[in-house]
């Protein structure tokens, strides 16, 4: 939110969270798997497989078809109002265009199970990151793999990591549930700032202001706040 606060999924349901208190949105209809933006609008895609959006108090069902092959929603993102899911066991990446108000008939955007059936992350810029189980950061400019050499990581990243970043963000964000760590690489692949703690013991998700000053990271029940070196 623009106002600092930020948005949080917990027992089915969402809340808006700032620092002075903590407010219930919506209570979801199935247990929330990922939150997501279209423009304005604040999507909830949801464990059974339901897309839902927020309108007032309460979710209103957005319908999503995929291709019949499409069975899991094993990571979400969204990018220029389309949406876009990691299907493993697929061993793809299937694009949802997205209309004035809902979205077209779900298609196979991306085909590659060597990586894509070991991956558990991706963030869209225009380029597509995918976090491999292996610990490996990939970039791709359509469909094909683009050189991306970063810096090594000591230790390396977990099985479990996740990216994040945005069209307008300078850099890639990494939760990295495994070693208890926060990682900002520029979009060079450079490390400007890493953030470990012994309370990072259920890293669920995170948040990035839009001066990218603060990071709002989830960890069970607390959000804790990292300030980041410019």
């Amino acid at each position: 939110a623009g106002d600092g606060a930020i948005v949080v999924s917990a027992a089915g349901a969402l809340y808006r969270v700032s620092s002075e208190k903590s407010e219930l949105l919506a209570t979801a209809p199935a247990q929330i798997r990922f939150i997501l933006r279209k423009g304005s609008a604040l999507l909830a895609l949801l464990d059974d497989g339901r897309l839902t959006q927020l309108s007032g108090s309460d979710f209103s069902a957005v319908e999503l078809v995929g291709p019949d092959e499409h069975t899991s929603n094993d990571a979400a993102t969204t990018y220029a109002n389309n949406l876009y899911v990691l299907d493993r066991g697929l061993g793809a990446i299937v694009k949802y265009e997205g209309t004035s108000r809902a979205f077209r008939q779900g298609t196979i955007w991306l085909n590659n199970k060597e990586m894509l059936q070991k991956s558990n992350s991706l963030a869209i810029d225009g380029n597509v990151f995918v976090i491999t189980q292996e610990g490996l950061i990939i970039k791709l400019f359509r469909g094909e793999r683009q050189d991306f050499a970063y810096h090594e990581f000591n230790p390396k990243l977990g099985a479990t990591t996740k990216i994040y970043t945005t069209q307008e963000s300078n850099n890639l964000y990494i939760l990295d549930r495994d070693t208890k760590r926060v990682i900002i690489l520029d979009k060079q692949g450079n490390i400007k700032d890493q953030f470990t703690s012994p309370h990072f013991d259920n890293l669920l998700g995170l948040a990035v202001n839009e001066s990218e000053d603060t990071i709002s990271v989830l960890n069970g029940r607390f959000i804790y706040s990292l300030a980041v070196k410019k």
